[in-house]
């Protein structure tokens, strides 16, 4: 089965976190957020991904490989003049001849992809939604469904007196490879503003279906530290060392150091190159790499939870020389696995997996 990954988002509201790397290559919980959208593909059948880049795409393909960690064979697509999320689809349509998957690669999601499938091969219709119940639908796009799980209405973003449900587009879609005809090829264009729309006024058929899993949006600094947060409760483990004190759910990188003396209490994350001195405690938070003890760093921006402890996150200065894509004089560079191809269309990359399978 195919799945294609959107990861061309610069991540605005992440900045300065995102100078230096692309919003999918933001860490939650020490693992880049779209390893986690990839491991769950993987796991569910889809061993053909397509991942389309666009800012700072030669730092996401030397970070993710030729997909060989995932069990997966990954081509990637880069787009020099962003074409939105149903765009960026339509330009890898020569890839696809069958039903497929699209997901986002700048989302914290761990979900079954498969039921997700199994649902949109039963009901026999052109698109099926991801939905994920929201607190504030204000801030999501919305449907509404009739009692068979057909989509009726469709609001981007509502005010709060025009919310009619609660159940928000998850931007995972399961299409039909028919449904890239209804986008144009000369200009932008948006699954959830545009082409959804659309097939809803053509009387097409359209479906929703709830996903069980973890779903969290990572737009804002509080919903990354929420979303890292989230994983260690999931994935966390007291931790058991000698005269270190541990309360909760923690996970530790194995390079980082923590001296006898020092108490944790979870949720807590730990990076790489972090440094907990003897003497102090590491109340409920992230602690990302290159930090040491409780001092205070002023280059690194400050975030704090609601118990008022302070949280740290990466800061990058400036931006990249090349944040539009793979300059010439950083081609080469990447792994030999990687080819790249040039035409009048935009540029795809591939990896040729089966030599080094063979290799």
């Amino acid at each position: 089965m195919k799945a294609v990954v959107l990861a061309g988002g610069e991540g605005t509201r992440l900045k300065p976190l995102t100078y230096k790397r692309p919003k999918p290559l933001i860490p939650v919980a020490g693992r880049p957020c779209i390893d986690y959208v990839l491991r769950s593909l993987a796991a569910s059948g889809f061993h053909e991904i397509i991942v389309t880049t666009a800012y700072l795409s030669d730092t996401l393909i030397k970070s993710i490989g030729d997909g060989l960690e995932y069990n997966a064979s990954i081509v990637y697509s880069f787009e020099e003049n962003p074409a939105g999320t149903a765009g960026a689809v339509r330009r890898v349509g020569m890839f696809i001849d069958d039903t497929f998957l699209v997901a986002m690669g700048d989302i914290l999601c761990d979900v079954d992809f498969k039921a997700l499938y199994d649902f949109h091969k039963r009901k026999g219709g052109v698109v099926t939604i991801a939905l994920t119940d929201v607190e504030d639908p204000t801030q999501f796009g919305i449907v509404g469904l009739d009692s068979k799980g057909r989509i009726q209405k469709f609001k981007e973003k509502p005010r709060k007196e025009e919310a009619f449900s609660n159940l928000a587009n998850a931007g995972i879609y399961v299409l039909e490879p028919e449904v890239l005809e209804f986008i144009p090829s000369d200009q932008k264009f948006d699954f959830s503003k545009d082409l959804f729309p659309k097939l809803l006024s053509k009387g097409l058929p359209l479906y929703g279906s709830r996903i069980d899993g973890v779903w969290m949006d990572i737009g804002r600094p509080h919903d990354l530290w929420k979303a890292s947060m989230e994983v260690v409760r999931r994935e966390g483990k007291p931790l058991r060392r000698a005269g270190v004190k541990s309360e909760g759910p923690v996970i530790l990188d194995p390079a980082a150091r923590v001296d006898e003396g020092v108490t944790i209490r979870g949720p807590c994350y730990v990076g790489a190159n972090a440094i907990l001195r003897s003497g102090r405690h590491r109340p409920r938070g992230q602690r990302d790499r290159g930090c040491r003890g409780d001092r205070r760093q002023r280059d690194l921006p400050r975030l704090r939870d609601r118990g008022g402890s302070a949280n740290r996150l990466e800061h990058h200065r400036g931006h990249d020389d090349d944040s539009r894509g793979l300059a010439a004089r950083e081609r080469h560079g990447l792994p030999a696995a990687v080819r790249a191809f040039h035409s009048a269309r935009p540029i795809a990359i591939r990896r040729a997996t089966s030599a080094r399978r063979n290799g």
